[in-house]
């Protein structure tokens, strides 16, 4: 990724200009590079989720996925019906292979042949292994319509995901600049009290250190939030800064408060609409249907046809070898010009070498590996929704700890600060006062955002849209 000057720094204006004359696709503008509406408004978490089910990548290649496995399915559905073939050719015979080429007598072998014709066929023995393939192709269409269905869910989530992650990194970096604020003001009430002879040079010095170490984490939050804000952008196609972020007051669980189902019924409806469960049955139908459709190919194919063909080239056929055109006409070329034929094809393959016995053998062991894949998917699934939902519980407990963590470490520091300042608390009590209520702020900003995504999750696990 090329990262180039902001547009609206001043001294980077003739720059931009230069550049745009010269390489115009390289250097663009946020509200060129990327989605106008993204760039002229707040992101939200609502419009964040409403991206992500549309411009990540994956959700895009699932649709794509879709598109193809419908069209593969038409295709199938399609070779079920009579066929319709058209072909013409115009074929010139050589004179001096054969005398007789282009002779009125011997009409049997005419100078040139010009025919078309259109012939209708349609498969009769071999439209149960068609069927079987097109029921095949329907199933792997309605499992690529769910996947796809489930990549923009998922798209939901990660771009909540990608949303939270961003304001917890500038919530962090805002709690560093509070951090080193506070530690300046400390070392500079420090160095008065040192300066008036009220405090030791070793209780300025742990204000210094502590200022540093306030520093040294503000370089660190503020090297997270950049990298939050790329993952942010390129995850959904978009440019923001972390200025046009709408950081919500508390958590959308708090806010909300949603009563988290049963465990059983989330189980329940896990079982029900998960797509994985049914891809993976749809994946198990499909190999019998393939195993079947191997074994129909021993059988014979029988196709019915009707053909219609006519002789542009066609003459008279006189009765009897003369140059003369006042020969008996036995038949005008009107007459004989056309031809339609009726019929039945059989084909029969008798030796392949075993290769029919061995597509057999494989399909069987596809559908013992479907077999595999269906019963691990349900383990899976059953692991994964458990998860998501103790993890809920434990995030529900992570925030209530971290709100009373977060009002006692600032009730401990306001007291500490007042016994400071009347000598009864030393610097060293200060700023470890300091430390955890900095650390008891941003233990409450990740526990919003960890259970705002474990609601996310929850809903995600039973095949559910995430919703605010």
């Amino acid at each position: 990724m090329l990262f180039f000057p902001q547009a609206h720094c001043p001294r980077h204006k003739w720059l931009l200009s230069v550049l745009s004359l010269f390489i115009p696709w390289a250097y663009a503008s946020p509200a060129m590079s990327a989605d106008p509406s993204s760039d002229a408004s707040l992101l939200t978490l609502q419009r964040a989720m409403q991206l992500g089910r549309e411009k990540p990548f994956q959700v895009r290649l699932a649709q794509e996925q879709a598109l193809e496995a419908d069209a593969r399915a038409s295709a199938a559905y399609g070779a079920l019906l009579p066929r319709i073939d058209l072909d013409a050719q115009h074929i010139q015979f050589d004179k001096s292979v054969n005398k007789a080429t282009g002779e009125s007598w011997a009409p049997q072998f005419p100078a040139r042949v010009t025919t078309a014709g259109i012939q209708v066929s349609q498969p009769i023995a071999g439209l149960l292994p068609l069927t079987l393939q097109a029921r095949a192709s329907w199933m792997l269409a309605e499992s690529a319509k769910e996947s796809a269905d489930q990549a923009r869910r998922d798209g939901a989530f990660l771009g909540a995901q990608f949303f939270l992650g961003a304001v917890r990194a500038s919530q962090f970096f805002s709690i560093a600049q509070s951090s080193v604020a506070l530690a300046e003001k400390q070392k500079n009430d420090a160095d008065a009290l040192f300066r008036a002879g009220k405090l030791s040079q070793a209780d300025a010095m742990r204000f210094e250190l502590s200022l540093a170490d306030a520093r040294a984490q503000l370089t660190q939050a503020g090297v997270a939030r950049e990298l939050a804000m790329i993952a942010l952008n390129d995850g959904l196609r978009i440019h923001v800064t972390d200025a046009k972020l709408v950081v919500p007051n508390g958590s959308i669980f708090e806010e909300k408060k949603p009563t988290p189902p049963a465990l059983e019924d989330v189980l329940r409806r896990a079982l029900d609409r998960r797509p994985e469960l049914r891809t993976a049955r749809n994946q198990l139908e499909i190999t019998k249907l393939t195993a079947w459709a191997a074994r129909l190919d021993y059988a014979p194919s029988i196709n019915a046809f009707a053909r219609y063909e006519r002789d542009f080239q066609a003459a008279d056929l006189r009765g009897k070898p003369s140059d003369s055109a006042t020969a008996p006409l036995l038949a005008a070329k009107d007459d004989v010009r056309d031809k339609l034929a009726l019929g039945l094809q059989l084909k029969w393959q008798l030796w392949d070498w075993g290769s029919r016995w061995n597509k057999i053998s494989e399909t069987v062991a596809q559908q013992k590996k479907a077999e595999i894949n269906n019963e691990q998917a349900l383990s899976l699934l059953k692991t994964e929704v458990i998860k998501s939902y103790l993890d809920l519980k434990a995030a529900i407990d992570a925030l209530e700890t971290s709100k009373s963590s977060a009002r006692l470490a600032q009730e401990v520091y306001k007291l500490t600060q007042a016994r400071f300042a009347n000598g009864q608390a030393s610097s060293t009590d200060l700023i470890t006062a300091e430390r955890d209520q900095a650390r008891a702020r941003a233990g409450l900003v990740s526990a919003r955002s960890e259970v705002d995504l474990a609601w996310f999750r929850l809903q995600r696990s039973q095949g559910e849209e995430p919703t605010l």
